[in-house]
């Protein structure tokens, strides 16, 4: 006989079966029934915790976040507090933005033995939410710990060292691991931010490009990627960038000042529209600035629209925003910003003697250089300068932003003046220095001072090869140049990576195009790449007629290097090497439509904006004479014989500065006059 079981007994039996009938449909995605069958249960024992929970569960799936946590807090207060309607808690309070009750939840979680990569993300966020960074990055990377296979982790933690933590070598570590495990677009984009914040500019293109050619409708990528171009000063391709972003809806503002956004379509728009801007495209930038200029008041962007003002032939407005720029100047005792703006006013105000003194220097200390290039007279006629006139290019070092040392002849590590000379260049922090080296002399001790500066490094090499290389010139090591190139980039990378990106160290290679050299074109790239370098120059030879190609009537050696110069160009674009060609694309004589020996005063230049050079510039060069800039034709003096600021204002240097303003361009180099050198 069957024993009769208690009115309770049954009711149990019942609310089990009601909750096994419960999950079973949940496990089926059969929502409401499982929702009855629970609240069955409830209606059978109102403290049934474990049917609490499973509705609870049942709201959160269903994304009814209010209903989850009212019935996962009942099944808490019915005893019913298992570490998983605790987990469960915390993410529907997390989802809530509710930090302190998610946080509460997850710790009380943790007591009962929880510690999965989940939930340690989940602490992550609550604290980077609510401003607990240190210990939002040790969730973060305990959650990595815990898997260090989830590509989705490594990102978060990449995302928290780049956005929150500034940590950019972290960042750069977590989502490289991310990438390899899943390729996402928007991993990619977040490299490139990683490295234009490591100031790895071309390292930052290629990350953004990455993400361009998986979302090439992506306003926001194109508009990154124009201020890429813009830190990299490569403006008509910003430009270029930054009115994809605006054609699909993104306000590129967002990105850069406007005054650069203008600066750069500007500078767009002046390399493809000859011979100057229609007057259309003129009054829309003019509209733009006078807009721009109710919005500013600060001292860089006076500066800037000055110069906007100027590039478009509005003199009057230019010196009105250089006047502003000497008012509201608060540094009136820095003789470098008061010789800027001085010297701004005056090229506006046309003046061909000048108050202010040169921005910019150029200076060959001796002609010494222990080789004998097959091209360059220079060594033939020994000499050195004086120091008086070393004194004098100290005595210029206050007002001056720019110095390029050796750049037309002699080696500058064989000059006596140069340690002391480089050294109080480094004392004044508005100077660039520029070293132009034929690598020979460049040993551990200058590598070592050079590196800890910020300095911009230009090798002259003329080979890829041994036999090329030594045979052009004559006297040098090949294996040498290459020893020392190498040091100097591995050190350079080692420091780069320790500082800001203006404090980087930058280094190219110069290589000068002639009949011995020119087949060797096409390995350039590979061999810049091999070597470190930043960019690539590409120049013609000059003052030597067996070795130069362009200056001929014969266009077959420039029709190969223009085929290499296309391929040349899409390599450095994929590997990310600056490469700037200054060669003519036809012979000269074709070019300018005269015989070589004829001047070009008889016709009308090309080029769009006048030269500044005479206004902001003085080169010392061979056999201490002085030019407005070494590619120019004319001396204007000789240091040894004149002071560098009577030269500045030499009847010489006044006529150069007249022609310039009258048209007149019978002093000036070709490549300057084609717009080759810019």
């Amino acid at each position: 006989m069957r024993k009769e079981r208690s009115p309770a007994s049954r009711h149990r039996n019942i609310e089990q079966y009601y909750l096994r009938r419960g999950k079973s449909f949940f496990k089926k995605k059969a929502y409401k029934k499982a929702a009855r069958a629970f609240g069955n249960v409830l209606t059978l024992n109102p403290g049934n915790g474990e049917a609490s929970f499973e509705l609870g569960k049942l709201a959160f799936t269903a994304g009814d976040i209010t209903d989850a946590i009212r019935a996962l807090q009942k099944a808490l207060s019915s005893g019913f507090a298992g570490k998983h309607v605790l987990l469960l808690l915390a993410k529907a309070c997390l989802r809530r933005h509710d930090y302190e009750r998610s946080l509460e939840a997850y710790l009380r979680a943790i007591k009962k033995g929880a510690e999965t990569a989940e939930l340690n993300a989940d602490l992550g966020l609550i604290y980077k939410k609510t401003g607990k960074l240190e210990l939002a990055a040790v969730h973060y990377k305990k959650a990595v710990l815990l898997e260090p296979e989830n590509a989705y982790l490594r990102e978060e933690l990449g995302r928290f060292a780049l956005y929150e933590k500034k940590d950019y070598d972290l960042a750069l570590g977590e989502l490289t691991k991310a990438l390899r495990l899943k390729m996402k677009p928007e991993t990619c984009r977040d490299l490139g931010r990683v490295h234009f914040h490591k100031g790895n500019y071309r390292d930052s293109l290629v990350w953004f490009r990455k993400f361009l050619n998986r979302k090439p409708t992506d306003g926001e990528g194109h508009a990154e990627l124009g201020r890429v171009y813009e830190n990299m000063s490569e403006y008509r391709k910003a430009a270029s960038e930054y009115k994809k972003a605006s054609s699909r809806g993104y306000d590129i503002i967002k990105v850069t000042n406007p005054l650069n956004w203008i600066s750069a379509n500007l500078a767009l728009d002046s390399r493809n529209i000859q011979p100057g801007l229609d007057k259309k495209k003129r009054n829309k930038y003019l509209l733009e600035i006078r807009n721009i200029e109710r919005e500013r008041r600060t001292l860089p962007n006076c500066l800037k629209l000055g110069e906007l003002y100027r590039a478009l032939g509005e003199y009057p407005s230019a010196i009105k925003e250089f006047g502003r720029a000497r008012e509201i100047n608060k540094k009136p005792n820095d003789p470098f910003l008061q010789n800027r703006i001085l010297n701004e006013l005056e090229i506006c105000q046309k003046k061909t003697f000048l108050r202010s003194r040169p921005q910019k220097l150029q200076i060959s200390l001796t002609s010494r250089c222990k080789l004998s290039c097959k091209m360059c007279e220079a060594w033939k006629k020994p000499w050195d300068l004086s120091q008086h006139t070393v004194s004098e290019i100290m005595g210029l070092f206050p007002y001056l932003s720019d110095v390029v040392w050796s750049p037309s002849a002699g080696e500058v590590f064989l000059s006596g003046f140069f340690p002391e000379l480089f050294k109080a260049a480094c004392s004044y922090p508005d100077i660039h220095q520029q070293i132009i080296t034929n690598g020979q002399f460049l040993n551990e001790e200058w590598t070592d001072r050079l590196t800890r500066k910020n300095v911009l490094i230009t090798f002259s090499i003329d080979g890829v090869t041994r036999r090329t290389y030594e045979d052009i010139r004559r006297g040098a090591d090949f294996q040498k140049l290459i020893k020392n190139a190498e040091r100097f980039n591995k050190k350079k990378k080692l420091r780069n990576k320790a500082v800001s990106p203006c404090d980087r160290i930058h280094s190219s290679m110069n290589f000068v195009v002639m009949k011995s050299n020119y087949r060797e074109l096409e390995y350039v790239t590979d061999f810049a790449l091999k070597l470190g370098f930043d960019s690539l120059y590409l120049t013609a030879v000059e003052g030597c007629r067996d070795e130069d190609i362009f200056n001929g009537r014969d266009d077959t050696q420039i029709r190969h290097i223009n085929f290499m110069i296309s391929g040349l160009r899409e390599k450095a674009r994929k590997s990310g090497l600056t490469l700037h060609s200054w060669l003519p694309s036809s012979p000269v004589a074709e070019i300018c439509g005269i015989e070589e020996t004829e001047t070009q005063k008889r016709r009308s230049p090309v080029q769009l904006n006048p030269c500044y050079l005479p206004w902001r510039s003085l080169s010392i060069g061979p056999q201490k004479n002085v030019k407005p800039d070494c590619s120019c034709k004319h001396d204007i003096g000789n240091a040894e014989k004149s002071s560098l600021m009577d030269l500045w204002n030499s009847g010489m240097m006044q006529s150069c500065r007249k022609d310039l303003l009258e048209g007149r361009f019978d002093r000036c180099n070709y490549k300057c006059v084609l717009g080759i050198n810019s």
